[in-house]
């Protein structure tokens, strides 16, 4: 059995038990005065410590529904824990035999956080789905429902059954005036009642947050909750005046997710990246994250008007490559030109650029690009799932697609350079490069990085990145000695370089050749940061020394350092920490 909480968060639920069923054994005393006066009470320490022994399996979904419904029923003071106690998570199972008692649940638990998870199969018999066990602690003041209900591809499937809204309307009718959080979500379209206007009236004063997930998007026109800060909507979500009135409708959102957007007008492309206007501006809008295929992203980005400040994440999938057919990516590119002009104008400017591209198999490949602000950590990389406010727009491109992983990395990088073309480069003064092999074939104008400072580079081939991208000029032959000339006007302002995870078992002469003929040039490398890397051999460590000012490590491999004291190692460096995501 797995233990879901820390020791201290287990031991605060224990001591919160043991309070809840001894005020419960007080408030029964008189009542127990009349039993037996031989029989034994069993001490609240050990019905604290087996509800949390069992609560673990219920947890892990190892209990039958019918188990689950008998909980509550095994002791009066496991009843009194589990109807009272806001620290756990409440659910029941929606079958036709436990709807009863799972009502009788409900209104005794009143508007306490209750979570209702059910599957549906093709035969219409239900079955238990395993919550995911990070959604199981929550907080004691918040209430949530989070409703999903799943049918099976099947042609007998029975999407109309009344259990499921009718168990649903129950519950919102008394909740409502509690409710905060609202997650719905369904498969295959699945042919649901309207909600209850209760959702979404006057009667839902603390309703703050609403996640819908496949359903029928005829429901968007009953939001009309001003108080509503965050909206997540997965579709298919097809956009149209209703779905633009429903957004004007919602002063104070804070947080917007539009996950598969259609519209038919965006099909043919014609002048939607000249759009005159948005349709919706949103004034206070601090998280935007936009999900679908390429071709309809960047019409959907043009209809939304954002404050500077907004966190913007375009998270993207084509089926092809693009063999030469610019007009998937034009609108989006036209979106991120002006973007990129309202950041500037808005006295905003991009500070880092970071940029990961690798193919895991032939058939799938993932090109990610985040533009920040100014980083104040030289090592804090951008955090794909975080919302970062320093994050101001994050690219993510994923491909599928039976082709080679080689030409994977050629399209990734065609889409690269038609992005960055497009940026005003010259602000950026910290550039991530990660996992970038073949790194020959990277397109980044490099060119326009004129103000680039810290350089930033992970993966076993980092070394001949400096080597390909820095050293040697595109007209001079690839080369490896010390004297080798270098181009200045490739990152001419580069003063700290970074390398995470590097191998210099044939690496070792790149990075000595590139640092020699910065320091000869007379823009010397001034730090120099190495992390988890290999094959670290001391003589070449030696030599680093007489051209780079500060070398700082952590983690290296095959190196005595003590013999070495006129580097650092300070112990509030721990590049590995910084780096771990990759």
């Amino acid at each position: 059995m797995t233990t879901l909480t820390s020791d201290s968060h287990l031991a605060h639920a224990r001591a919160t038990l043991i309070t809840k069923v001894e005020e419960s054994q007080a408030v029964r005393d008189s009542e127990e005065r009349s039993i037996d006066s031989g029989a034994v009470r069993v001490p609240p320490e050990i019905l604290a410590d087996v509800f949390l022994y069992v609560i673990d399996d219920v947890y892990e979904g190892d209990l039958e529904p019918i188990q689950q419904l008998y909980l509550p029923h095994v002791c009066r003071y496991w009843y009194n824990v589990t109807l009272q106690s806001t620290q756990y998570w409440r659910y029941q199972p929606l079958s036709r035999d436990g709807r009863l008692r799972a009502s009788r649940l409900i209104e005794r638990a009143g508007g306490r956080s209750l979570y209702v998870w059910g599957r549906l199969s093709a035969d219409n018999h239900p079955r238990w789905d395993s919550p995911k066990r990070d959604s199981i602690l929550l907080q004691a003041e918040l209430v949530k429902i989070t409703l999903c209900r799943e049918a099976d591809d099947h042609p007998h499937a029975d999407n109309s059954d009344p259990v499921v809204p009718g168990f649903l309307e129950a519950f919102l009718q008394r909740s409502a005036p509690h409710l905060e959080a609202l997650s719905l979500s369904a498969r295959d379209m699945l042919q649901w009642p309207t909600i209850p206007e209760v959702a979404f009236d006057g009667d839902t004063p603390l309703l703050r947050s609403l996640t819908l997930r496949g359903l029928r998007w005829s429901w968007l026109t009953a939001i009309f909750v001003s108080s509503l800060t965050g909206l997540i909507l997965h579709g298919p979500v097809h956009w149209d005046d209703d779905c633009i009135r429903t957004l004007q409708r919602l002063p104070s959102l804070r947080r917007l997710e539009l996950i598969n957007t259609t519209r038919p007008a965006w099909c043919g492309l014609t002048n939607i990246a000249h759009s005159a206007s948005p349709s919706v501006k949103l004034k206070h809008l601090e998280v935007l994250h936009l999900g679908g295929h390429v071709y309809n992203l960047g019409a959907l980005a043009l209809e939304l008007d954002t404050p500077p400040s907004t966190s913007i994440t375009i998270s993207s999938y084509y089926a092809k490559f693009l063999d030469n057919d610019p007009t998937y990516f034009a609108p989006l590119l036209s979106w991120l030109s002006k973007r990129l002009q309202y950041l500037d104008a808005a006295f905003v400017p991009i500070r880092a650029m970071h940029v990961t591209s690798w193919s895991t198999n032939p058939c799938d490949g993932t090109l990610r690009l985040y533009l920040s602000d100014p980083i104040l950590n030289p090592y804090q990389l951008p955090q794909a799932e975080d919302d970062d406010p320093c994050l101001k727009l994050k690219v993510h491109f994923k491909s599928f697609c039976k082709r080679s992983t080689h030409r994977a990395f050629l399209s990734f990088n065609a889409i690269l350079h038609m992005i960055t073309s497009k940026l005003l480069l010259s602000p950026v003064q910290t550039l991530y490069l990660d996992h970038t092999s073949p790194l020959r074939d990277i397109r980044i104008p490099l060119n326009s990085l004129t103000g680039v400072q810290t350089f930033c580079l992970s993966g076993r081939d980092s070394p001949a990145v400096l080597r390909d991208l820095l050293l040697v000029s595109p007209n001079i032959s690839h080369s490896r000695g010390e004297d080798s000339k270098g181009d200045l006007r490739l990152l001419p302002a580069i003063k700290t370089v970074i390398l995470h995870g590097a191998n210099f078992e044939q690496g070792s002469e790149d990075i000595v050749a590139f640092v020699a003929s910065r320091s000869k040039q007379g823009r010397p490398v001034e730090k120099l940061y190495l992390s988890q890397c290999e094959h670290v051999l001391g003589e070449w460590l030696q030599t680093l020394r007489r051209y780079v000012s500060m070398v700082e490590w952590d983690g290296l491999e095959g190196v005595q350092f003590e013999d070495y004291g006129w580097m650092t190692c300070p112990e509030e460096v721990r590049l590995s920490s910084l780096w771990g995501y990759m």
